[in-house]
């Protein structure tokens, strides 16, 4: 009988001993300030890269101090350093730097040696002069071969049109499992970039759609040339073959222009109608996209509430002080990335506990200095 019970509280513990810890229980956990990598450093000067080390440093040390004791996560971060070279629009940028924040979620059982091979669940930076925002997008159209484009006039389509909170611009891109916020602190409420407006975009795409069937037309020109150049090479061994190619060739050939033409010939004639509207109220509201259907055959703008809807921004020469060092801050991005899986405690904890850390007045008096 004694041995019964034996085992019988041996199966109860071993079974209670087994059941997963919760997302709860692991907040219990504390957490640690982990160094990352040594920095990643290019194109910067050895002045300029002091500099914006002290900076940089400053930042990371505000959160420590403020957000000193982790919970259920460790916190890895650093800084990287890069020359800005990504904006034609804009001559002196100012350098690219951030300090970085990855937050790494506890296990059930933690050991700080097993961390160093887990991902981060979520990620924080705060970036001086950012435009890793990728300005992606171009009107440009190349007018020969292999022409590169010099990416003047390069926008970007976000999730959000940009709102003024509490002194900073944010929006939200990311629709579906991941999430990106942002918020730009700028220079008395400025921005650092436009929200091109209806006739902005529709006089950019007149040109571009203009641009696009001239290059279609070009192309089925230059294709029968080259056709005709095979023909004339096959003829040479076999004339009912090179008949047959010189007959197909053309017919796809055409088909292709009749394609192209169409869409385009389509698309400028919405922007054409578009400009010609009389409501200059409307034609200065943000420019809204639909990002599934792009340019290609583009119908017109949509509403903000449609299910793709995207906003373009382009960067603003004029908010940027040229006269400044490279070093010097013209804006901070402060950009959190977080999957949403619905089950993100640890990370939607050390994100609400980053972001009460982080002194936006003081990064706002940093700027131009």
């Amino acid at each position: 009988m004694k041995n019964v019970i034996v085992l019988l509280l041996f199966i109860i513990w071993a079974q209670s001993s087994a059941q997963p810890c919760t997302k709860e229980d692991i907040l219990k956990q504390p957490g640690y300030w982990t160094p990352g990598l040594k920095s990643s450093t290019y194109g910067v000067t050895p002045a300029d890269l002091a500099k914006q080390q002290t900076i940089v440093n400053t930042i990371i040390q505000s959160i420590q101090k403020k957000y000193a004791s982790p919970r259920g996560v460790d916190i890895v971060f650093g800084g990287a350093h890069f020359e800005n070279s990504r904006l034609p629009q804009i001559s002196k940028p100012g350098n690219y730097y951030y300090a970085y924040f990855y937050i790494i979620e506890h296990p059930c059982v933690y050991a700080k040696e097993a961390m160093e091979n887990r991902g981060a669940s979520a990620y924080l930076w705060i970036c001086a002069n950012d435009f890793s925002l990728e300005f992606g997008q171009s009107f440009f159209v190349p007018s020969k071969p292999n022409e590169e484009n010099p990416k003047t006039d390069a926008f970007r389509l976000i999730d959000q049109n940009p709102v003024l909170k509490d002194g900073m611009w944010y929006w939200r891109d990311g629709k579906g499992s991941t999430g990106d916020y942002r918020w730009v602190v700028a220079s008395d409420g400025k921005q650092p970039f436009v929200i091109i407006s209806r006739k902005e975009m529709a006089e950019r795409l007149k040109v571009y759609y203009q641009k696009k069937l001239k290059q279609s037309e070009d192309q089925f020109n230059e294709t029968l040339k080259t056709n005709e150049e095979t023909y004339q090479n096959l003829k040479k061994f076999n004339e009912k073959e090179a008949n047959a190619f010189r007959d197909q060739s053309k017919v796809y050939a055409e088909k292709m222009r009749s394609i192209e033409q169409s869409m385009y010939g389509k698309s400028l004639a919405v922007v054409e109608n578009i400009l010609k509207s009389s409501d200059l109220a409307s034609l200065q509201q943000p420019a809204i996209i639909d990002h599934i259907k792009g340019f290609n055959e583009f119908e017109g703008f949509v509403t903000e509430d449609h299910m793709y809807a995207t906003y373009a921004i382009r960067p603003n020469p004029a908010y940027f002080n040229p006269q400044l060092p490279k070093s010097s801050p013209q804006f901070f991005t402060v950009h959190f990335r977080m999957p949403e899986t619905g089950d993100n405690l640890l990370s939607e904890k050390a994100k609400e506990d980053l972001l009460k850390a982080i002194d936006f007045t003081s990064l706002k008096n940093m700027l131009g200095k």
